[in-house]
């Protein structure tokens, strides 16, 4: 998705010129056909960047860390990349992984000090964070 995004955009900001330049051909005023196309254009692109708001808001990148303060993206720290996970340290020095598992969603899992991990968040396609009640799984590192 994120890689057809830039052609939809030139796509479409060419589809608008275009209609911009018949009203303007057609009504005889070719700035006020440029104004309405552009026009639509920065009202597409607002109406876009409000939806990726949304989405992040409602469905944020990380959670919350379990001792609660650290709360946004910028309080963690990229660790490493793994097979299909990321660790990360927050603020606190806790240490987590993300992965996404098949048919789980997407899992948020303390790592603990002995190599095992403790799960802790996971939320679906269309949820929020939620609570994962699974017991200690040793070995989901990997």
């Amino acid at each position: 998705m994120v890689g057809l995004f830039p052609v939809f955009i030139i796509s479409l900001l060419f589809i608008l010129l275009g209609l911009g330049h018949w009203i303007g051909r057609k009504y005889e005023h070719p700035w006020l056909g440029m104004a309405i196309g552009i026009g639509i254009f920065m009202l597409t692109a607002l109406c876009y960047i409000g939806v990726i708001l949304l989405h992040l808001w409602w469905q944020p990148n990380l959670p919350i860390c379990h001792l609660g303060k650290c709360k946004k993206y910028k309080d963690y720290e990229l660790i490493k990349l793994t097979d299909g996970s990321w660790v990360y340290r927050c603020c606190c020095g806790t240490y987590y992984i993300l992965k996404e598992a098949e048919g789980k969603g997407r899992l948020f899992m303390v790592y603990l000090e002995d190599g095992n991990t403790k799960p802790y968040l996971k939320h679906t396609r269309f949820g929020r964070w939620k609570s994962d009640n699974r017991r200690v799984v040793e070995g989901e590192l990997s």
